[in-house]
């Protein structure tokens, strides 16, 4: 056994939960995305329920194949932008 008083400095002990980095600032990072996310999938549920009660709601054929158009539209520009959404 190692005699404690000679030992120079601080003694290191791992951390048993095998985190990689210990940083305030990627801790921090990874808040932000996943503020993003939820944020992101808020806006998401919420066009959905409008374009669905347009949907319901249309006066002819004309408008449902122009609502089906637009929610095809948004869901290839929240593609091309790398906007994700939380899977229910």
């Amino acid at each position: 056994m190692e005699d404690v008083e000679n030992v120079a400095g601080p003694i290191s002990v791992p951390i048993p939960d095998k985190r990689v980095k210990n940083d305030p600032q990627s801790s921090i990072d990874e808040h932000n995305e996943d503020v993003l996310k939820v944020i992101n999938t808020e806006i998401y549920n919420n066009m959905r329920f409008y374009i669905k009660m347009l949907y319901e709601n249309a006066a002819t054929e004309t408008d449902v194949i122009l609502l089906k158009a637009l929610w095809r539209e948004i869901k290839r520009m929240m593609k091309i932008n790398g906007i994700e959404i939380e899977e229910k």
